[in-house]
């Protein structure tokens, strides 16, 4: 899968894009986060709005769920 998470993950742990080309690479990767998020949190809101204050990103206003029109 070239939009995986490990293409976004270089081997040292840093972030990094240069793997991603193109919007269908890009939304790979995200889906990957999206489904960890969903993992460590169980998509509560709650669980994920608190890191978020920590990291000072903006709060999201909903459990999380899988699915969507845009789903993988």
């Amino acid at each position: 899968m070239a939009g995986s998470l490990s293409h976004i993950v270089a081997h040292d742990g840093t972030f990094r894009m240069g793997l991603i080309e193109n919007l269908g690479d890009a939304h790979e990767a995200l889906d990957e986060c999206f489904k960890i998020i969903m993992e460590l949190t169980g998509g509560d809101k709650e669980k994920v709005n608190e890191v978020c204050r920590r990291l000072r990103l903006p709060r999201i206003e909903a459990n999380m769920k899988p699915g969507g029109s845009d789903a993988l």
